[in-house]
């Protein structure tokens, strides 16, 4: 993980963006345009495979670990949702949709980073001539009948549903003021739960179906804010608060904790497993 957040942190958050507990991590819409975008791809790329194959995880799932955790780590270097808000709207009035019209660039980025950083592991599993056993390395090269491809869009579906819902709850009241913490939990939570509610009723395994389900599930919330960026009355004049639980992790909270959540969930149904297996030979 290392490898991949000193870059971030010290490369990226205090050479080419503001830093800060009250600058939020956003790469795209912040301060170092072109150049912090840039050089967060090369960062992401090459941290995150030399972190995988430091950790011995030289797969897709590795990659997405390594580059989830050290992601997380760096959002604890700046702000909340309420930041960038506060940062896009700095007089009081009604809210407008351009913070998150710039946050679902954000999300879109971010996501095909990572989307490349497990092509590019998966490619270099490919050329290796004993691949790890159990590993993610054919993890689009498996063939999918039509019914895997229906399970897979039935365990997506119910991952984004019950995501949706639980974040949408566990973020609080629209009216409250943003905190990392509780943002942190939700999305862990609420990615965990749905992803073994999704497992338990599909049993689909690939993990691509569930990792899909987190920028939608963020996707969903910007678009609402941004279509009805402003709190019902009588809080309409205040512009510093999201309007909807479901917008409150920024893109790069919401990908990682989301990815992190969903490798814990399958942990958790592995362990499940196994402890079920020694109950029934025992």
């Amino acid at each position: 993980m290392l490898v991949a957040w000193a870059p971030l942190y010290y490369g990226i958050g205090r050479g080419l963006m503001r830093h800060g507990f009250e600058h939020p991590v956003v790469v795209t819409g912040g301060e170092g345009g072109l150049v912090a975008a840039a050089a967060f791809a090369v960062v992401m790329l090459l941290g995150g495979v030399l972190g995988s194959f430091i950790a011995g995880r030289a797969d897709g799932r590795g990659a997405v670990l390594v580059a989830s955790a050290a992601l997380l780590a760096w959002t604890f270097a700046g702000g909340t949702m309420d930041d960038w808000l506060l940062s896009q709207q700095p007089a009081g009035g009604p809210g407008s949709a351009a913070p998150y019209r710039a946050l679902i660039g954000e999300l879109v980025y971010l996501t095909v980073v990572l989307g490349g950083l497990v092509a590019l592991v998966t490619w270099l599993r490919r050329r290796d001539a004993s691949p790890v056993p159990g590993g993610f390395a054919d993890l689009w090269a498996e063939p999918q009948n039509a019914s895997s491809v229906r399970n897979g869009a039935l365990a997506l579906l119910v991952t984004i549903v019950v995501a949706a819902f639980l974040l949408s709850v566990l973020n609080g009241p629209a009216i409250a003021i943003t905190r990392r913490g509780q943002v942190i939990f939700a999305t862990a939570v609420s990615f965990w739960a749905a992803t073994l509610a999704a497992h338990y009723l599909t049993h689909v395994r690939r993990p691509l179906w569930y990792w899909a389900a987190v920028p939608v599930v963020g996707l969903i919330g910007l678009l609402y804010a941004q279509a009805r960026p402003v709190l019902g009355a009588p809080y309409e004049n205040i512009n510093t608060i999201p309007p909807l639980g479901l917008a409150r992790p920024l893109p790069v909270e919401l990908l990682s904790v989301g990815f992190l959540a969903i490798h814990w969930a399958f942990r958790t149904i592995r362990l499940a497993r196994d402890t079920i297996s020694r109950e029934s030979s025992a």
